[in-house]
This record gives C-alpha cells, structure tokens and sequence, in this order.
C-alpha cells in the first residue's frame, strides 16, 4: 500500500497561532511610524511625543522633546530675564502670567489636542534646560500651510553652534515630516486613527505645512545670520515695493562700515524709523531694501514700535 504523504505534528502551527500571527501583522500595518512623533494616545490622536536630537559645533548633544508641565520653572526663569528675551517677540521679559498662559497653551497643543504646534524643550546631554524652539500657526497671518519658527537660548549656549544645529535640525528633519504625515503620506486611508493623525499634522490653517517663516530685530544679528545659513531668504509674498527695493547706497544714506555689525544695522534701524515718521512706509507692511553692498533684505516697522527683518523658506 503506498505510503501517504503525511506533514509531520511539529511543522503544523496551531489555530491560535496563526491567528495571533495575523492579529500581530494587521496590528504592525496599524501602526503610526515615524522617526521623530508618536503618539500615546494611538487612537484618539493625542499625547503626541516628539524625538529629535543633533549636537554643536563642538560635537556635544542635545536633544529636543515637547514641552511639559514640569518646564515651567525654566521657562519663567528664561523669559522673565531681559538678556536672553530683549530681541525675542514682545522685546521686554515676559510676566510670569503670560509665561503661565504660553506654557499652559503650548502643552494642552501636544498633550490634548495632539498638534505639532508649540515649544519643543532643548536639553544637553546631562538633561540641562537649554532652550527652546518655537513654531507657531502663522496662516492668519501669511496664508495656509504657513508656520513661524523662533527659538531662545540662556546665553550660555550662545556662540556654540546650538541655535543653527537646532534650526537645522527643524528645517532639514522635523519640517519635511510633519509635511508627509500632513499629506497623508505613509497613512491608510481606511485607517481612522491615521485619517485623525493626518488632520492633526495639516494645522496650519487647514492645510499641510509648506512653508516656513521668521523674523528677527536687525540688530540681533546672530539670529538673522543663522536663519540664512540654515537657507532661509528674504520674504517675497506681500511685499509692497517689489522690484524696486529702497536703495541705501543713495546720497542721503550714511551708514557706518561693517566693522561694527551692531553699529551698522543700528544705523538701519534708525532710518526704517525715519521712514516710517516721514510716511515713506506704512506699519505692518513689508518692504524690500537694498543696502551699500547690494544685500537684499524684507523688513517692516510693526505698529507697536518694532523692527523686523522677515524671512521665508519652503519646505521640502
């Protein structure tokens, strides 16, 4: 009688195995991956974390997580010290209530609303506070898909490559990430926590980010320099005298020469607020200028007395 082939008892998976199997491989197509955001809260899309790390011009590391409860002391100390906040946003320390409210905000947009808006905490290698950076929905202000990005530092860390690594970082990694999970990419359709993952990525008015925008006092030239290393240019869209930028090389310019940056765009300073006394220019508009060395920059003259250089970068 011919022997049957018959699949020996050990190469048989039980019923419960192959269905655990099928259960792990369905759940691994469920999940949400990305290299720099997860989420705790899968489901509801909420509690989102943020991994994102580089290192100085020295080699040393930092790392960079969203902003938490437990930072509200070293943000009280760094935006209540005129030092460290002279050039940034409201150009004077902040009160403590105002930075209550800020942190407040920008831990409910992570925590509960599961946005990738808010403060990203920068720390050292021993879990130093050092800083943070900031990104904001700009689209009210510049259009959707627009997203304003600033940071500060204790001034220990200045002049140490951190504020250009960490820009870096955010332009070359965390931006072009939240624009594909914003677009969709790398999500399933049919998933509903990735279809709320996706609308929690697009907002910057309703839309995916595409754009990144910063600004920096003239004088405060360690900020702008590092924004344009990173790549940022000057701002084009809305700009009121496009193609026929103020010339500073004219006659009634007199500007001090660049052995003294701090002198020079002082100077700058001084004759955007010229302008604005004599009504050349209008407030909270941008304006193109040319300075004696044919330098392009965007500036404007905010209603509330400040001075701003204005820059804009796409994202990849």
């Amino acid at each position: 009688m011919p022997k049957k082939n018959i699949i020996p008892i050990e190469n048989k998976k039980p019923v419960e195995e192959v269905r655990y199997l099928e259960e792990q491989e369905l759940s691994t197509k469920r999940k949400f991956t990305s290299l720099i955001f997860s989420y705790e809260l899968l489901e509801k899309a909420e509690k989102l974390s943020v991994k994102l790390s580089g290192v100085d011009k020295k080699n040393v590391r930092w790392e960079a997580r969203e902003i938490q409860k437990i930072d509200m002391p070293n943000y009280k100390k760094l935006l209540t010290n005129d030092e460290f906040v002279k050039y940034y946003l409201y150009e004077r320390p902040w009160t403590n209530n105002e930075v209550k409210a800020k942190v407040d905000e920008w831990v409910n947009d992570y925590d509960k609303e599961g946005l990738p808006l808010g403060a990203l905490t920068i720390t050292n290698e021993q879990g130093d506070f050092m800083g943070y950076v900031l990104v904001i929905d700009y689209s009210k202000i510049r259009g959707e898909g627009v997203a304003e990005i600033g940071y500060v530092f204790f001034s220990e860390y200045w002049g140490k490559g951190v504020g250009y690594s960490v820009l870096s970082k955010m332009v070359e990694e965390w931006g072009p990430e939240v624009r594909r999970i914003g677009l969709g990419k790398g999500l399933e359709e049919n998933n509903e926590s990735h279809q709320k993952i996706k609308e929690r990525f697009q907002c910057f008015g309703g839309r995916e980010l595409r754009q990144f925008y910063a600004t920096a006092k003239p004088v405060n030239i360690a900020s702008w320099s590092i924004i344009e290393k990173v790549g940022f240019e000057p701002a084009k869209t809305g700009v009121e005298n496009l193609g026929n930028p103020i010339d500073f090389s004219a006659k009634r310019f007199e500007l001090p020469s660049l052995d003294n940056l701090f002198d020079y765009f002082s100077k700058i300073e001084y004759y955007i607020e010229e302008f604005y006394q004599n009504q050349e220019i209008e407030a909270d508009k941008l304006y193109h200028m040319v300075d004696k060395y044919d330098k392009l920059y965007t500036f404007s003259k905010k209603s509330d007395g400040r001075i701003r250089f204005h820059y804009e970068k796409e994202v990849d």
